[in-house]
């Protein structure tokens, strides 16, 4: 065991039909917008999006039913504005 402790990945099929990777030990998260727990699933383009499993076991984006969705997506968007800006002023 390192010093970080131990990954427990595994695969999660979402119902869009996109398949993800979770680190199965991490599932004490919540949503900062809602306050619904969540996981961090990596997409095959190594992104990362909050998923959250339905009642019926199924799994889908939490950008889906996040009352704040729009919220997150904005601040990520500034931030990525931002981020090109300073490499264009270098």
């Amino acid at each position: 065991m390192s010093a970080c402790g131990t990954f427990q990945l595994k695969y999660l099929d979402l119902i869009s039909g996109a398949r993800v990777i979770v680190d199965d030990s991490r599932t004490n998260i919540r949503c900062r917008g809602c306050d619904k727990k969540i996981m961090f699933g990596v997409t095959k383009n190594g992104k990362f999006i909050p998923i959250i499993q339905l009642p019926d076991g199924r799994w889908q984006a939490h950008f889906v039913d996040c009352i704040k969705a729009s919220q997150f997506r904005h601040q990520c968007q500034k931030e990525i504005d931002k981020n090109q800006n300073d490499l264009n002023n270098l």
